[in-house]
């Protein structure tokens, strides 16, 4: 049994342990798993998810993909579903009760995988709540008894449930696959009610506990009270969870009253939807999981005659599934307080399918008036729709003289002008061919996108289409701060870009994308990689020599085409999600380690991407490091472009406009993302790319201290000074013209208070105060000390007057006389440590002025 909260073992084949079924898959694909049949049963679906997390992978994987709900709980999203009818089938069902298992089947010729348990087909039911899974392996070698019993409960289905379209070849087709291998292990048995209620298979009592968890419980806790009949248990327990479970809180607290059992409270904070009637007789304990809620359609009533169609596995377990809670009072029973989702409304269809050239329509019940069929083609707005043909009463099967696109959208409009909710088109033999006649095509890497033009062109395009994906995510989701909301986006880029460039953006490593990695696939092109003719030997000898790197030593004339790729590449606009933001800046450090441009003209195409982080929103949390990592190393890739001392150059004043724009990033830098981030460019400009120098250049960022920033730019024009005080530079060494050397550690500085002093070469020195707006300059005239004060502006700057080396271009603020100390710099002075009665001093060298 797999609990997504707890974790059991069971002897033989059946495999046990703490997953969601996506993990399941993922390891599919990680041992390499060639699939024909990928069968997936559930109440509810939810397309939208299933094609963004799931389809992509099992498609990769060489498989057929069936998917089947219910068509009553049917509430399919048209922005979501795009690829219903073409690359997958997305099939109903109909019963007198509610089509209720969950199952998945994943089949190949070597191994096979059965699931069964509680969890829908959606994303509350693959993560976010509490389910219960058995899952059973195996291959070639042997399976479990339980496989075969799965296996033939498909074939069995079709007499009891009707179903649409090419459902039925699919499930036949897959119980074939499943049969081929041979029976070696004992295994839980699986029980259904197509023919006996389950509660009928169930040993009669006494028992000695019988405890019993469901989210869902019927009126009057009818099935619940003859559960108890028939099991006779000594002890009874009920778990539920306050303001959740549906229960009819009277009935239950009599019946608990009457039979002295206990009620305990779940608090587990996801929603727990599994499944779980368990009891102990002689120490030993029996656990029936799967689809089965507590009530009369479910464990009293057989498929067809107003039971619903469910699946179970009833096991022996070493300990109990139940988790341990604390004992309520039974009048202290808090129903839901939600209500369930009503049914979409109007009339429905069962399935809409291509046949000849003609549109076949089966409708799920027959209409007592005239309706009309409407369809909207997959390539218009989805809110587009065109009325088809008319459906007369009493009608089932309806056939349209009309060739549809696959992947449209049909439904119903019923003589009250009431829309039911549409299904896809489906073309059978697109829908369920396999992929195993050629080659899986892998998603493109870097590598790829710089041998080929073509398929370089093609990702600008699927980047503008992630962008325009991202907005519509953006519209209908309140943020993009959730873990759900990151997953999706991920699932997105994922599908868009495909995974390795996805990889490649997030530094993420291949175990990494457990929760997230998909498969990318164009399903609608032709099975030859689109491009390949364009494609020279020694493009294609580069890539296959190193297919995880790009290739070297570039002709010029591809140099030239990526360098125009580049710009478009940097041409973001409206970018607010984290891999189309990432994944450029990564791909520009490939293409400038490369040596694309000969120059660092690609200055402004780095700093562009960086200060458009400034217009996002904040990375998700599981992003932040990335984030703050590509920003750094962008930082440090800048800065060796942009020496300290230089401030007023257009690279320059870029840099200081990066700096803004990610500083606040930075404390979430990651050493190994780091790492992996500058590899690349350490290669090629060594240790100024290293990490420890990317976390230097952020470090100087964050701390903000202006003062180090101007001794690191003195030093690096091979002037040695340091800080007397926290705001006082001094330059040592005898200058010719002492005041520009004061002046330049002040225009280093860029700070609104600071002061720097040097000395002069004929013993003189020369001491500036610089609180904006105003500039004082200090030195000694003989015996004199001369104080000056000059006032500058926006335009006029300390900068401006050192590069002119001309004082007077700033204003002169004119003094009663200048030897007399001006009061305003005094206290300047003051408030940094300084006293100019008793003479300035140099802490280091004893130097007394």
């Amino acid at each position: 049994m797999i609990s997504l909260s707890d974790e059991h073992t069971i002897a033989g084949n059946v495999r046990e342990g703490a997953a969601s079924p996506l993990t399941w898959i993922l390891q599919a694909e990680r041992g390499r798993w060639r699939l024909n049949h990928a069968i997936f049963l559930s109440y509810t679906l939810d397309l939208g998810f299933f094609e963004s997390q799931v389809l992509g992978l099992v498609r990769g994987l060489g498989s057929r993909v069936t998917v089947v709900g219910d068509a009553g709980a049917a509430r399919p999203d048209p922005r979501a579903v795009r690829q219903a009818g073409r690359a997958y089938l997305a099939g109903l069902a109909v019963t007198s009760g509610a089509f209720h298992p969950k199952v998945i089947v994943l089949a190949g010729d070597r191994e096979c995988l059965v699931a069964v348990g509680s969890g829908n087909t959606t994303l509350a039911g693959w993560q976010d709540n509490a389910e219960l899974w058995t899952v059973l392996r195996g291959g070639t070698e042997g399976v479990p008894a339980a496989v075969h019993s799965v296996s033939a409960w498909m074939r069995a289905l079709p007499g009891h449930v009707r179903f649409s379209r090419g459902v039925i070849e699919a499930l036949r087709s897959a119980a074939d696959q499943l049969e081929t291998f041979p029976v070696t292990a004992n295994s839980p048995s699986v029980l259904d009610n197509l023919h006996e209620p389950l509660l009928g298979q169930l040993p009669e009592g006494p028992v000695d506990h019988l405890r019993v968890s469901a989210p869902f419980h019927d009126r009057g806790a009818a099935a619940l009270h003859a559960l108890v009949e028939r099991m006779r248990p000594r002890h009874f327990t009920v778990a539920y969870q306050p303001g959740r479970t549906v229960v009819d809180a009277p009935a239950l607290e009599e019946l608990i009253i009457d039979t002295g059992g206990t009620l305990v409270a779940d608090l587990e904070p996801r929603y727990r939807h599994g499944k779980l009637i368990e009891w102990t007789v002689e120490d030993q304990t029996f656990a029936l999981t799967g689809s089965a809620n507590l009530s009369s359609a479910a464990l009293r009533r057989v498929t067809g005659a107003g039971g619903n169609c469910e699946l179970a596995v009833l096991s022996t377990v070493e300990a109990t599934l139940m988790p341990h809670f604390s004992p309520v009072p039974a009048r202290a029973v808090q129903p839901a307080r939600i209500s369930l989702p009503a049914p979409a409304p109007g009339p429905r269809l069962l399935g809409a399918t291509l046949v000849d050239g003609a549109l076949h329509v089966q409708l799920v019940s027959a209409l007592n008036r005239t309706g009309r069929l409407e369809l909207s083609d997959i390539s218009r707005p989805p809110d587009d729709w065109t009325a088809i043909a008319e459906v007369g009463p009493g009608t089932l099967e309806v056939m349209v003289e009309r060739d549809c696109t696959p992947g449209s959208h049909v439904r119903l409009v019923d003589a009250e002008a009431v829309a039911g909710p549409f299904v896809p088109v489906l073309d059978l033999a697109r829908a369920t061919r396999t992929v195993t006649t050629s080659p899986v095509r892998q998603p493109p890497t870097l590598a790829d996108l710089i041998a080929n033009s073509t398929l370089a062109e093609r990702f600008l395009e699927d980047l503008a289409a992630l962008r325009r994906a991202m907005r519509e995510l953006r519209a209908s989701t309140a943020s993009l701060q959730t873990q759900a909301a990151w997953q999706k986006e991920v699932a997105i880029a994922d599908d868009r870009l495909g995974v390795t460039l996805v990889d490649l953006a997030l530094a993420r490593k291949r175990d990494d994308r457990v929760d997230t990695g998909i498969w990318s696939e164009d399903l609608d092109a032709d099975e030859t990689e689109a491009g390949l003719e364009e494609e020279t030997a020694e493009s294609v000898d580069a890539v296959q020599n190193d297919p995880d790197g790009p290739p070297q030593g570039l002709a010029e004339k591809q140099r030239r085409t990526l360098r125009r790729w580049a710009l478009k590449l940097a041409a973001t606009q409206d970018v607010i999600a984290t891999v189309d933001r990432l994944l450029p800046v990564r791909m520009m450090f490939t293409l400038i380690a490369m040596e694309v441009w000969d120059d660092d003209s690609w200055f402004p195409l780095v700093a562009d991407l960086l200060v458009d982080f400034q217009q996002a929103e904040d990375p998700p949390p599981e992003a932040e490091a990335q984030t703050a990592s590509v920003a750094a190393v962008g930082l440090a890739l800048l800065r060796w472009c942009v020496p300290s001392y230089d401030h007023g150059s257009e690279n320059a004043l870029r840099y200081a406009a990066v700096a803004r724009a990610v500083e606040h990033l930075l404390p979430a830098m990651d050493a190994d993302i780091v790492a992996e981030y500058s590899s690349e460019l350490e290669k090629h400009f060594g240790t100024a790319l290293s990490p420890g120098a990317v976390y230097a250049v952020a470090e100087k960022v964050v701390q903000a201290d202006p003062v180090n920033d101007a001794l690191s730019a003195l030093e690096e024009q091979g002037r040695v000074a340091h800080a007397d005080h926290p705001a006082v530079i001094h330059v040592l060494g005898d200058w010719p013209s002492p005041v520009f050397v004061a002046l330049a550690a002040v225009a280093a500085a860029q700070t609104t208070r600071v002061a720097a002093w040097a000395h002069g070469t004929a013993k003189g020195w020369v001491l500036l105060v610089w609180r904006n707006p105003d500039l004082f300059r200090i030195q000694p005239n003989g015996d004199l000390v001369v104080w000056n004060h000059y006032r500058c502006n926006q335009r006029i700057t300390p900068r401006a007057i050192l590069e002119a080396r001309d004082f007077t271009l700033a204003e002169r603020v004119r003094r009663a006389a200048g030897v007399h100390p001006i009061p305003e710099a005094v206290d300047i002075l003051r408030d940094m440590g300084v006293d100019l009665t008793k003479g300035l001093r140099c802490a280091r060298t004893a130097d007394d002025r």
